[in-house]
């Protein structure tokens, strides 16, 4: 099983007992925000298909996709014993529930991560998966759980799982503010990189002069402001972008013609002055609640420039190839740097050109660790400079890499 083995076998079963300080369970979504992530999994790791439950997930930690992975290494040397569930991996879960329950169609994701922790029996939960309702059984059911850390990024969730959480974890600045001043119970922790993951990288020789990775989800509180600089440099840039986006499905243009349609609909209603008589209606409520600015799921104009997604390893190894990675952060993030693609570039040793933010200095000594820019022409003219002296550029990506 070569590395499978060798990663093993400080716990042949997650759900084994062992001497540990504390038990922690981190649970989350990751793979059901990439619904492509499964197909890209399995063909990189074709030695996971049909695999039982123990050789899927260290397969599955191998290629540290999941954000919670990093616990792992560093927790089981302070003696923890960690186990990572991603909820939104159903197959993967689902061979964990024929294995341990034997009939398991009739079980619920959310039955399965609750029998996970039942038999795992955690003192402390990390939980990125959402919704309330989950967290409520998992509180109710699993008496041994002591603490539950929640995280988020600078786009906060909507919904009542923050009362369930303890201690809720953030990258972003803004994000902390907003939560503080809501009464949460929340401290600020920037994201890391896991070093081991460079020796999972190879030289390909297969050069890639300037790549954007990301999602480009063209919705308000998303990635407008994103989309609209990427839409500046594609023409300026010998510009890579990997994408999600790349990877839109049927049901994806089916949402963005009813949102249109939705849009057309109130707009009629309202120019008839019936808009208020119809409100009465549930269906036109939740029209006007769905109503956005129609928007195909991929913009045209960047088409030429899309390759697909990548994920795990190979979202690592495609950083690597890269001269230069262009950073943007998320439209939620208007004043800070806290992305994790900061410590990733920088982790492999790629010269990261990134999207100035106030506290950019207090990460990173700028234009000599990364290279900063405040407006898309200065980013163009950074990227073709960074491209015209690789000495240079090697320079700056050996400093923010050490």
């Amino acid at each position: 099983m070569g590395v499978v083995a060798s990663g093993w076998s400080q716990c042949s079963d997650p759900t084994a007992s062992k001497l540990a300080f504390v038990k922690l369970l981190t649970i989350n979504d990751a793979v059901a925000s990439y619904p492509a992530y499964p197909a890209s999994f399995y063909r990189r790791f074709p030695q996971a298909i049909g695999a039982d439950y123990k050789t899927q997930y260290h397969w599955l930690e191998y290629d540290n996709f999941i954000s919670t992975m990093p616990f792992k290494q560093p927790m089981d040397r302070l003696g923890y014993e960690v186990w990572n569930v991603d909820r939104g991996f159903e197959e993967v879960q689902r061979i964990w529930a024929g294995e341990m329950h034997g009939s398991h169609a009739s079980l619920s994701l959310d039955d399965i991560v609750v029998a996970q922790a039942k038999a795992f029996r955690p003192d402390v939960i990390v939980f990125d998966a959402g919704g309330s309702v989950l967290l409520k059984r998992l509180r109710a059911e699993v008496p041994s759980i002591r603490l539950v850390i929640g995280w988020v990024g600078s786009a906060i969730p909507q919904g009542d799982a923050w009362k369930l959480i303890d201690l809720l974890i953030t990258c972003a600045p803004e994000s902390l503010a907003t939560l503080q001043h809501s009464g949460m119970r929340c401290a600020y922790l920037q994201h890391a990189f896991n070093p081991a993951i460079n020796d999972r990288l190879t030289d390909t020789g297969v050069p890639i002069e300037i790549s954007f990775i990301g999602s480009i989800i063209r919705r308000r509180g998303f990635h407008l402001s994103r989309e609209k600089f990427l839409l500046r440099l594609v023409d300026a840039l010998p510009l890579a972008i990997y994408s999600p986006t790349s990877h839109s499905r049927p049901i994806d243009y089916a949402k963005a013609v009813a949102a249109a349609g939705a849009q057309i609909s109130i707009g009629v209603l309202d120019t008839l002055n019936l808009l208020q008589v119809a409100r009465r209606s549930p269906l036109v409520a939740r029209a006007e609640r769905i109503r956005s600015p129609f928007r195909m799921p991929v913009n045209s104009r960047l088409k030429q420039n899309l390759r697909e997604g990548v994920y795990g390893l190979e979202y690592y190894q495609t950083l690597r190839d890269s001269y230069v990675n262009l950073n943007i952060h998320a439209d939620t993030s208007p004043t800070h740097a806290s992305n994790q693609r900061l410590f990733e570039a920088t982790g492999v040793g790629t010269c990261l050109l990134t999207d100035w933010k106030s506290n950019i200095a207090e990460l990173f000594d700028p234009d000599n660790e990364v290279v900063v820019y405040k407006s898309a022409e200065e980013a163009v003219d950074k990227g073709r400079w960074l491209l015209e002296h690789p000495g240079e550029r090697l320079k700056i990506a050996e400093a923010a890499k050490a």
